[in-house]
């Protein structure tokens, strides 16, 4: 089962990290990180999990040589211009981030 490790404030469902669960149980669909205790039945251990439509997508864009959805991001962002990105990011000061994002999504989403 996916976990994410990213540390921001909040969340929404669209969120990078938030996942989408189905309680195999009783059908409810849980938007977290991980799956927990289903509210409506209280079980706890029969979820589906269900990529996130941008993942799926970046899966068929798969290179030969990627690990992961880290990989195929990072690859298709570096075709258009992720490299002005980044140098702007660090020009102004914020942290760029992109090889903690890259190494979590291809732990979560692996080919």
């Amino acid at each position: 089962m996916p976990t994410a490790d990213m540390r921001s404030g909040s969340r929404s469902k669209h969120d990078v990290g938030t996942m989408k669960f189905t309680c195999t149980k009783c059908g409810w669909e849980l938007f977290a990180e991980e799956p927990m205790r289903c509210p409506r039945c209280k079980d706890t251990g029969s979820w589906d999990y269900e990529k996130p439509r941008w993942v799926k997508t970046l899966e068929r864009m798969r290179g030969p040589t990627d690990r992961g959805v880290g990989d195929t991001a990072q690859r298709l962002a570096a075709r258009f211009g992720g490299e002005r990105v980044k140098a702007f990011a660090e020009r102004i000061g914020i942290p760029c981030g992109c090889a903690d994002r890259q190494d979590a999504w291809n732990s979560l989403w692996p080919y």
